[in-house]
């Protein structure tokens, strides 16, 4: 890393064992427009994220940093966004651009829902693809919820 250059914390090395991965550093994420940038509190680690990481004969760094799934807190973003508890899932993270296995991400604006005060950052973190979809469907496009006769 360049000198003065922020950092930050991530899982950057994988290998033919789960001994082999190995936390080190990354440079800390600069979000673009109609993006913003996550606080990490909590990150899964589903099959997917094993795949990528034990993918190697040996150990090797990473082409991105693992993890689909995130439970966060927005420091960066429009100003009514910042310090928004939110949770994200899916798409190419951890595959074909860094996922959510350190400190920081960033990713689109659209990317991301405000996480249910009843879920704690590693509830939210590990309901995955399946239930974030069916939640968005259900209750923030759908309107399912309290007084709807549904709920």
């Amino acid at each position: 890393m360049n000198a003065g250059q922020p950092t930050i914390r991530a899982v950057r090395q994988g290998g033919s064992r789960t001994g082999d991965i190995a936390v080190g550093e990354a440079k800390r994420p600069v979000p673009g427009d109609g993006d913003v940038l996550v606080r990490l509190e909590a990150s899964a680690i589903n099959p997917f994220d094993l795949t990528i990481v034990l993918g190697h004969d040996s150990p090797a760094p990473l082409a991105y940093i693992p993890g689909r799934d995130l439970a966060g807190i927005i420091e960066s973003a429009p100003a009514e966004l910042v310090g928004t508890p939110v949770w994200a899932t899916g798409g190419e993270f951890g595959s074909r651009r860094d996922g959510f296995q350190a400190d920081y991400a960033v990713l689109p604006a659209v990317g991301v829902r405000q996480r249910p005060d009843r879920l704690s950052p590693e509830e939210a973190a590990s309901v995955g693809v399946a239930f974030t979809t069916a939640w968005h469907g259900l209750v923030e496009a759908g309107g399912l919820g309290p007084g709807t006769g549904s709920w």
